[in-house]
């Protein structure tokens, strides 16, 4: 509905330039139409006919003068130069003079002409000392002027017509600045419409993004809670010492895994409220990796992971917040264990490169989608929309990370050229 409006719109701006234009033409059409016979009163003014003896032979006519008369009245009407114009009779053979002879033909045919031989000059009587002005002169029509006794026949009357070879350029030019301002306007209208298309397709998509995080939400404290209500009622049944302390044992993990949801939603909170602060204090990177893996080890029996490490860096000591650098790591490994299917490897390096130090968290799992890669670090975003991995994550660790690692002046990348998995790059300094 709206491209069509929008379509409708520029046709209606494209007829008004059209008719604009015609409009122009015509008023174009109407000034030289009135030009020519002030042109020809000009000339009889002048005593022009007396200057160059014209008479119904072929006597030779000067046009110097002519053209100067001519060029300053087209000029002072407003048109621009060159103009041709041509003296002549309709008879073939009479005179023709013209300061494009060339153009005969289309001067000869030209729709601006006046008929010299039609202008008359009043003298009243008392006034023929007074040179002749305008107001004493009018133009009888051709028709008319054939009546009147002692007239030669009209293949003699002489005539002075006008070509303008720029014409259809002085015209569209006349148009140029309302044809600029439309198109400007057009494009305009196009972008703002483009802008609105493209922000209602945001909103839709934030929409869906926002319900996929709540569904996720509630998938991620939904089990933990089930098994922790669960646990706790069959504890209130049992007097055995081993179910009593494997229930113990259940409530305590299934609690860690609230802890660890509600810390996320803790997380955004601090994000979306710009209201994260950094205690920043020397740590040691490497010991920093240890204790990760030993929050994840329960995970990571579970799955039946293998975690090799490379750390070669020789420094390994960081300025930061070791706490938050260390959720940034957590959330790493957590989404290679979560996402690399049963029996995960998983190798975590580090290493100097170019005066910067490197953390690459490598898995061997499916890794993702090409269409998926320029998305996953914003926020709420997840790359499997599948029932695959219902219930696995709120798709705002990565966004954490990125927020995190820029706090501390580096940058986190997705290796895109590894196939064989995800490869993370952490890069600091």
């Amino acid at each position: 509905m709206a491209t069509a409006a929008l379509l409708g719109l520029g046709g209606i701006q494209l007829n008004w330039i059209v008719e604009a234009h015609d409009l122009k033409v015509e008023q174009f059409h109407q000034r030289i139409k009135m030009l020519t016979p002030k042109i020809g009163v000009a000339l009889k003014l002048d005593d022009f006919f007396q200057q160059h003896k014209i008479v119904a032979g072929n006597e030779p006519i000067q046009l110097d003068t002519v053209g100067e008369l001519i060029d300053s009245m087209v000029v002072d009407a407003g048109f621009s130069l060159p103009v041709y114009y041509a003296i002549f009779q309709e008879n073939p053979t009479g005179i023709f003079k013209s300061n494009a002879p060339h153009l005969e033909k289309d001067l000869r045919n030209s729709a601006y002409k006046t008929c010299l031989s039609c202008i008359m000059t009043v003298q009243f009587m008392g006034d023929t000392t007074n040179s002749t002005t305008p107001e004493m002169t009018f133009i009888r029509s051709v028709s008319e002027m054939e009546k009147l006794p002692n007239k030669s026949p009209k293949s003699e009357f002489l005539w002075v017509s006008l070509l303008i070879p720029n014409q259809e350029m002085l015209s569209k030019k006349a148009i140029f600045g309302f044809f600029a301002l439309t198109v400007l306007l057009m494009l305009l209208l196009i972008g703002l419409f483009i802008y609105v298309l493209k922000s209602l397709a945001q909103q839709k998509k934030m929409g869906q993004v926002k319900d996929d995080f709540f569904n996720n939400m509630t998938h991620e404290f939904k089990t933990p809670l089930a098994s922790i209500l669960l646990a706790s009622k069959t504890l209130r049944k049992t007097t055995e010492e081993d179910k009593k302390s494997s229930y113990l044992n259940l409530i305590e993990n299934e609690s860690k895994k609230l802890e660890g949801q509600v810390d996320k939603i803790l997380q955004l909170s601090l994000i979306d409220s710009n209201e994260m602060t950094f205690e920043k204090a020397d740590f040691n990177l490497h010991q920093t990796i240890e204790e990760v893996i030993q929050r994840l080890k329960i995970i990571i029996e579970n799955k039946n992971a293998t975690i090799n490490f490379d750390l070669q860096l020789k420094q390994p000591m960081m300025i930061g917040d070791a706490t938050h650098f260390s959720n940034c790591l957590y959330n790493l490994v957590e989404n290679a264990l979560k996402y690399s299917g049963k029996s995960p490897k998983i190798k975590i390096a580090t290493f100097a490169e170019n005066g910067q130090q490197i953390i690459s968290v490598k898995d061997q799992g499916t890794g993702i989608a090409k269409e998926h890669q320029a998305e996953i670090f914003d926020r709420f975003y997840r790359a499997q929309h599948n029932d695959q991995y219902r219930g696995q994550g709120f798709g705002i660790g990565l966004s954490y990370v990125k927020t995190v690692v820029e706090a501390h002046g580096g940058t986190v990348i997705l290796n895109t050229n590894y196939k064989n998995g995800c490869e993370f790059i952490i890069k600091i300094g």
